[in-house]
């Protein structure tokens, strides 16, 4: 599989692109223990457009699976099948009876992208400038992403808070996870009552102003008394490329 971002050359899928799919794809939406979580990367980036899709990803595998050796191909078949097939299928997914692969209907438990402090146009724009190339065919993050509306498949899999405008693009209460893109769309997450049971995973970059990047640290110390970070999963998402650091914390466990 190859990969490109901009009007860059094709690559081999980088590091650093396989890094953010990966963290997606393991990380655990486990409700009896919550988890705030941050990565930062030297620059602006479609991070967590990539750390969406392979969350999503995991959701079309096995969700009891923990090896994810073979997610790369699960991208390819899900490319393939979503823009391909799913776009003109006279069925609104029903793969018991086209005899197809994945089942597209399916909810995903709680995924939600809590957009760019832009707004939705600006969040799918910068997404839409990654592609992947799987033998001979393009696929765009945005369209594999299956929001509301960015493509023309009528099924999607995860909503959309659109930190602008503070509105969903569906009713979604309490999310397993919330992949927040930006320090704006983060701390609004974190402020947000339909967000405060699950896990909240922001991306920003390292170019922020000063006085953001504080505001960052303050907040993530005001969290100190009832949350510990959590080495148990920042082990399962190593090893961590160079350029890019994170944070995760997860929420005391009651005396």
């Amino acid at each position: 599989m190859l990969f490109v971002e901009g009007n860059r050359d094709w690559e081999d899928v980088p590091t650093w692109v396989r890094f953010l799919i990966s963290v997606g794809y393991r990380w655990q939406q486990d409700l009896s223990i919550r988890r705030l979580g941050l990565i930062s990367l030297p620059s602006d980036s479609a991070a967590a457009g990539l750390v969406t899709l392979g969350a999503l990803l995991r959701d079309l595998e096995n969700p009891n699976a923990n090896d994810i050796a073979g997610h790369y191909a699960a991208l390819a078949r899900h490319a393939q099948q979503y823009l391909t097939s799913c776009r003109d299928c006279e069925y609104r997914c029903r793969p018991d009876i086209k005899k197809c692969g994945y089942d597209l209907r399916k909810t995903y438990s709680g995924l939600c992208l809590a957009g760019r402090a832009a707004g939705e146009r600006s969040t799918r724009d910068s997404f839409a400038t990654v592609r992947f190339r799987q033998e001979g065919s393009d696929f765009r993050l945005d369209d594999l992403l299956t929001v509301n509306g960015w493509s023309d498949a009528a099924v999607s899999r995860v909503s959309f808070f659109n930190v602008r405008t503070e509105k969903f693009d569906r009713r979604n209460e309490n999310p397993a996870l919330v992949v927040a893109d930006g320090h704006v769309s983060f701390l609004k997450a974190t402020g947000r009552s339909e967000f405060q049971q699950g896990d909240i995973l922001g991306m920003f970059s390292r170019t922020l102003e000063r006085d953001a990047l504080e505001t960052l640290g303050n907040k993530i110390q005001s969290w100190s008394q009832w949350y510990e970070t959590d080495h148990e999963l920042l082990s399962r998402i190593a090893p961590i490329p160079r350029g890019i650091a994170v944070t995760v914390l997860r929420r005391k466990s009651l005396q």
